[in-house]
């Protein structure tokens, strides 16, 4: 997984808005979520996983504010979050 979320930040390194690179890391985050649940019950871990993410994500929003692709990862992300607090 970490692989796959390097070659995430590469791609959107290159281009922000690449919503493709950003659908396929959500997918990547949600799919090793529900194994993380599936397996554990290690909420911290999993906590400190969505917010490193989260803050990714704001830190991108914050460089260019019209980056929607951005926006919405952050948007699909924080509910999870908060679902675990």
């Amino acid at each position: 997984m970490d692989g796959e979320l390097k070659l995430c930040d590469k791609f959107l390194g290159r281009d922000e808005r690449n919503f493709h690179c950003w659908n396929y890391r959500l997918w990547v985050v949600q799919t090793y979520v529900n194994r993380i649940e599936q397996v554990t019950q290690g909420r911290t871990e999993l906590e400190q996983f969505l917010q490193g993410e989260c803050s990714m994500a704001e830190a991108i929003i914050k460089k260019n504010f019209s980056n929607y692709s951005a926006w919405h990862y952050r948007g699909q992300l924080m509910p999870k979050l908060f679902e675990r607090s």
